[in-house]
């Protein structure tokens, strides 16, 4: 959830009673004033494992010195060091948002393991588990009492309103971003588009960022930015293509639908994890029936001669499901602060 941590936890209303554990990406200066404190992770999480357990120690003496009459935690992600915290530390109410509730195709030992202890452990210390569709609560198994479905919210931080507005140029007919991964599909996609006589664009770094440098080496029609991008050269980017491609194997929660239709751009999309409840066919995208080369060239050849600009009214209406202040609502009242 780092994409969006900060944009998450400033729309909290309580603030004065929230202790923000802020990720290493993230700056302290990213989040309001208002809170109690902020503290950042780089602080406890520098040095190998061992460093890691001492200054786990560090913050769970550092939580403990506070008394409350009513003392509530609220993960947005699941760790084996928040496990630990759950072990040491007596809270009335615990919540996480349970960004994965499955492992992507692909997925190492390492990751098995994980997924593991935080099955059998760390959710069964839990009281309430946010999740972001509603196929997701079929993963939480013997937990599925404790699901509760809270949609991911608009990446406000992300939003450019004089992007949105500008008038840009189109470069490229479809754009890819994010992570450069096997489960994402990226083999399909561009054995799609060496075909396809479509300009594709592709941003981000990953494990497969080798093999897409080498086609993209021996094909005009694809573009590979192999960066993390600032948020406004993104959003530049989303801006310049005429639509959002995500030819995903599998997925859970994603916030790359709510960024596209922000900047006015249909999104073309596999039928996984939450993709079915974020896109509205006809409305805000369009559905690739199928997880191979050929599926993806037929949903391209269907969408080429849309205007999303013609899908303006419908896209922007949709985002309403997104807003990032009712849903943070929603989640606080989960969180009972």
């Amino acid at each position: 959830m780092t994409d969006n941590f900060s944009g998450i936890v400033n729309c909290l209303n309580n603030k004065s009673k929230s202790i923000v554990i802020a990720p290493a990406a993230c700056e302290s200066l990213d989040f309001d004033d208002n809170f109690f404190n902020v503290i950042n992770e780089k602080i406890y999480s520098n040095g190998g494992c061992f460093s890691k357990i001492i200054n786990l120690i560090k913050l769970i003496k550092f939580i403990k010195k506070y008394e409350y009459d009513k003392l509530n935690i609220f993960f947005m992600n699941q760790t084996i060091w928040n496990l630990i915290i759950l072990l040491f530390v007596k809270f009335n109410r615990v919540v996480v948002w349970l960004h994965d509730p499955r492992l992507h195709s692909g997925s190492t030992l390492k990751d098995r393991v994980v997924k593991l202890f935080i099955d059998k452990l760390y959710l069964k210390r839990v009281d309430k588990i946010i999740v972001s569709y509603k196929g997701a609560l079929d993963e939480l198994e013997n937990n599925k009492e404790k699901g509760i479905v809270i949609y991911l919210p608009e990446m406000i931080v992300q939003e450019f309103e004089d992007i949105r507005d500008c008038v840009a140029d189109i470069e490229y007919d479809f754009i890819f971003f994010g992570r450069i991964e096997p489960y994402k599909g990226i083999e399909n996609l561009l054995n799609a588009f060496v075909v396809l006589n479509k300009k594709l664009l592709i941003v981000g770094k990953g494990s497969m960022e080798s093999y897409v440098n080498n086609v993209a080496k021996n094909n005009d029609n694809i573009v590979f930015v192999n960066e993390y991008v600032s948020n406004r050269r993104l959003a530049m980017y989303i801006k310049k293509s005429k639509f959002v491609i995500l030819p995903y194997k599998d997925a859970t929660g994603t916030q790359t639908v709510q960024l596209a239709n922000y900047y006015g751009k249909l999104v073309l999309a596999t039928k996984v994890g939450c993709f079915p409840e974020y896109i509205i066919e006809d409305i805000n995208g369009f559905y690739i029936n199928g997880f191979s080369t050929v599926a993806i060239e037929q949903a391209v050849k269907c969408v080429e001669k849309l205007d999303s600009q013609a899908y303006q009214d419908r896209i922007y209406k949709s985002l309403y499901r997104f807003d990032i202040r009712k849903i943070m609502n929603k989640v606080e009242k989960e969180i009972d602060i």
